[in-house]
């Protein structure tokens, strides 16, 4: 960098910092959140706010620091980060900065899988959005899209599906009014997890072309990466028979990107199709669950117990009581952490198990209070399922 042969001065740090900066967010886009060229370029950019006690701009800096360690799965840095964040809101008063710091911790806690906390946290910088576009005390930048996305998921995490496909649906209407290309198909890209979630494999697969052929345009790896294995989800479900090599490409480019994050979501996905074999499907399981110890990336993991569960039934070797114990910790940990939607399937996958022992009276006990507990989005397919069962249990 050319900067380098200026005299070492105030001035000079002044400006290394702005450029750092902006490569940084130029490198996200072109690179990948998790380049390593991206994690430099911060962390430099951070040496030097600490040298010239900018703490404004720290924060800005400290938000590219935490996507960084976000895509790399590295949620105990994330979380690190989120509390700095609003450590420097408190000493500046800076409003935006405590946006963000509530924004950030948000979303670090979704991925420790605590989903109370976390809406918590998204509902306040929500809130603070809202009062500052009241008082236009600073601009919407991209919180308008990030902050709804995110809620959406975890609304839908905890069971409130309607209010979940709202705010998805407000993303995308903000993401498409947005002057940025990056949010834009960030909002885009987001509503295909809901969408999956969900179960809408129709409609996921229209989002998922749609994020290809934007992220295709404006050659952003990552997303393009998001979009493609999105895609593959959805033909694998709509019984397309190229869907299985699609998340496979899919899946290839984003580990190329060296991206982390959501990986424990992504197998967990694909071998719930038991795609080549059950021993397969297995691998990919226990992948998952190792990524999930491995990083305390949380947000899914209930999903891979019960999938451990059920994916075992087509093997040679199947358990019973290894399938229940399974199923059981599925239940549990989704119980703790408040994802009414997997407590739901792990329910599900638990009654189906006991009727077949012809246990049904216990499968009923266990399921209709769960699915009763649910008042909203009866229609959509986890609830459709779990009601199919119930009337099958009478």
């Amino acid at each position: 960098m050319l900067i380098s042969e200026l005299p070492q001065n105030l001035e000079r740090e002044r400006r290394e910092l702005d450029l750092q900066t902006e490569l940084g967010r130029a490198l996200m886009i072109t690179k990948g959140y998790a380049a390593p060229e991206t994690g430099e370029a911060y962390a430099r950019a951070r040496r030097l706010c600490e040298d010239l006690g900018d703490t404004a701009t720290l924060v800005r800096v400290g938000y590219g620091q935490y996507l960084y360690h976000l895509i790399r799965a590295e949620t105990a840095q994330c979380h690190q980060v989120a509390n700095e964040i609003l450590s420097f809101a408190e000493k500046s008063g800076s409003e935006e900065a405590r946006l963000l710091g509530h924004r950030t911790l948000g979303l670090s806690l979704y991925e420790l899988g605590r989903f109370p906390a976390a809406r918590t946290q998204l509902e306040t910088a929500a809130r603070l959005l809202e009062q500052s576009q009241k008082h236009r005390m600073f601009h919407r930048g991209d919180a308008g899209v990030t902050i709804p996305a995110w809620l959406s998921s975890v609304l839908a995490f905890q069971g409130h599906l309607d209010q979940a496909v709202q705010m998805r649906d407000l993303s995308v209407r903000e993401s498409n009014a947005s002057t940025s290309l990056h949010s834009r198909v960030f909002g885009l890209a987001h509503a295909t997890l809901v969408s999956c979630l969900l179960r809408e494999f129709e409609e996921l697969q229209h989002r998922a072309d749609n994020v290809c052929a934007l992220a295709t345009e404006l050659d952003f790896p990552f997303l393009l990466a998001w979009g493609r294995i999105f895609r593959g989800i959805s033909r694998l479900n709509l019984g397309h028979a190229d869907g299985e090599q699609a998340m496979r490409d899919g899946l290839a480019l984003y580990r190329r990107t060296g991206s982390k994050w959501g990986l424990p979501f992504w197998l967990a996905n694909f071998a719930d199709f038991a795609c080549r074999s059950a021993d397969e499907s297995m691998a990919m399981v226990q992948e998952g669950l190792e990524a999930v110890e491995a990083t305390g990336e949380r947000w899914y993991e209930a999903e891979l117990y019960r999938l451990r569960g059920t994916v075992a039934r087509f093997g040679t070797s199947f358990d019973d009581g290894l399938a229940e114990k399974d199923l059981l910790t599925a239940r549990r940990i989704a119980s703790e952490q408040g994802a009414g939607l997997l407590e739901l399937r792990a329910v599900v996958s638990l009654a189906r198990l006991w009727r077949e022992q012809g246990r049904r009276v216990v499968a009923r006990e266990l399921l209709a209070p769960v699915y009763g507990s649910f008042s909203s989005g009866l229609a959509t397919a986890d609830l459709s399922e779990a009601k199919t069962l119930l009337v099958g249990l009478s």
